[in-house]
């Protein structure tokens, strides 16, 4: 049985994390640093490659009440709002974006991302997460959510009630994160090690490349 990890709320308190249990993002420690990079995610499960050739996509053809909906979302997460209103106000907005519900969900330790999409399974008693949502109303205030939204993929998986799942699969999961109008979507999957990441290590280098 895997352990429940905890929230780590900031950049120093990540790099100590690091240095112990890594999640392979490619961050680490430069004082003691720890090899935390990892094959492609689409060399676990093909939903992640679906996913990159989507957006890759210049002719893919998307319903205009998605388009609307994305627009609406994005006017939406450019607001600036009070801390507890805005997951409230965003929420209904994403959910239409991604054409899919969104709820919030309570872990038997009472821990709880900003959101997820959840599948019920009908042939084992469990639930799973599709996609970990985390949000703050701005850059640069309190946690990444990026580093959040992997903390609570993992924190989910690790939970006693989806023991059937995590010992069977490699939990794919999407990750949202976003802070006001800045989003990013980050793939993760959970065996012997957690890796977060949505890119080849080929197009990788070729950004590099191209940016050189």
């Amino acid at each position: 049985m895997r352990n429940p990890l905890p929230k780590v709320p900031k950049s120093n308190a990540y790099r100590c994390y690091q240095r112990n249990l890594p999640i392979y993002d490619g961050r680490y420690d430069v004082k003691y640093p720890t090899e935390t990079t990892a094959p492609p995610l689409q060399l676990f499960h093909p939903v992640f490659g679906h996913f990159l050739d989507d957006i890759a996509d210049e002719k893919m053809d998307i319903p205009d009440e998605t388009l609307r909906a994305a627009a609406d979302f994005m006017a939406s997460a450019s607001g600036i709002y009070e801390e507890p209103i805005r997951q409230s106000a965003i929420l209904p907005h994403l959910s239409a974006a991604l054409s899919i519900g969104m709820t919030q969900v309570v872990n038997l330790d009472r821990t709880c991302p900003d959101g997820a999409v959840i599948a019920t399974l009908t042939d084992i008693p469990e639930t799973a997460t599709l996609l970990v949502d985390e949000q703050k109303r701005d850059l640069g205030e309190g946690a990444d959510p990026s580093i959040q939204a992997g903390l609570s993929m993992i924190r989910f998986w690790a939970q006693e009630n989806h023991r059937i799942i995590s010992e069977n699969t490699c939990c794919p999961t999407f990750l949202f994160a976003s802070a006001g109008p800045w989003i990013t979507v980050l793939g993760a999957i959970f065996t012997d090690k957690v890796v977060v990441l949505l890119k080849s290590s080929s197009r990788i280098q070729r950004e590099c490349e191209n940016s050189n």
